[in-house]
């Protein structure tokens, strides 16, 4: 979703913006922030980013923890926007955890990956469910459907497997299903809840499509879900 020049000003939504992020995010089990974190400040980490993953020689490595206390990714972790919608959505029980991967997908690079939650699909009793968990995502390049972008099936973070067999066919029966697309612009942010099925796809342009995991939060209140 877009915000308006004064918001990204005043890094702060209005409460209508707000209200509209918190509602996409509970529908779709994502929401994009376009255009959040200052071009600099992007151009910045992507840099290092890169730089990082070309030291290591891989495409996929945790962003070393003495950089998370400098410019620019103390002031990236710190967003208050985005600091903002994680607490409208998880109250004062949210915790915040470490996450700091870099991950590039580079020209016709990372195969069509498997669907699937990032959090366990089974619930405790027949009523209940893990707690909620969000991760913040911080695109440092533009995310489009033709690189590959994060597919997300909307919906799904209210679901339960109700045993081991409905985990192994979430792929199947999610085929079945439409989906949607994590897109936006270098600089954008997206809040996902670690619950929702989804994949990352083929990169078919030319440039690299390349992430860094910014935040993850788990929120200390059980959240009832519907069984599948």
């Amino acid at each position: 979703m877009q915000l308006s020049h004064e918001e990204l000003d005043a890094l702060s939504l209005h409460a209508d913006t707000l209200r509209r992020a918190v509602e996409a995010f509970r529908t779709q089990g994502f929401v994009v922030l376009e255009n959040v974190l200052a071009v600099a400040l992007v151009d910045e980490a992507r840099k290092t980013c890169e730089a990082v993953l070309n030291r290591k020689n891989k495409n996929s490595v945790a962003l070393p923890y003495e950089l998370l206390r400098r410019s620019p990714f103390k002031e990236l972790m710190a967003n208050a926007i985005v600091l903002d919608v994680v607490k409208a959505l998880l109250g004062d029980e949210g915790a915040p955890q470490g996450f700091r991967w870099i991950r590039r997908c580079p020209p016709g690079g990372c195969a069509i990956a498997r669907i699937h939650r990032d959090t366990a699909g089974l619930p405790d009793s027949a009523d209940d469910a893990l707690s909620m968990q969000l991760s913040a995502d911080l695109l440092l390049t533009e995310f489009t459907q033709d690189n590959g972008a994060t597919q997300i099936w909307p919906g799904t973070q209210h679901t339960v497997e109700a045993d081991v067999e409905e985990i192994k066919s979430i792929g199947e029966r999610a085929e079945r299903e439409p989906c949607m697309y994590v897109t936006g612009p270098a600089g954008s942010v997206s809040i996902r809840d670690q619950r929702a099925w989804h994949r990352s796809g083929i990169n078919d342009t030319q440039q690299d499509r390349l992430m860094l995991s910014m935040g993850h939060w788990r929120s200390s209140r059980r959240v009832k879900r519907s069984v599948a």
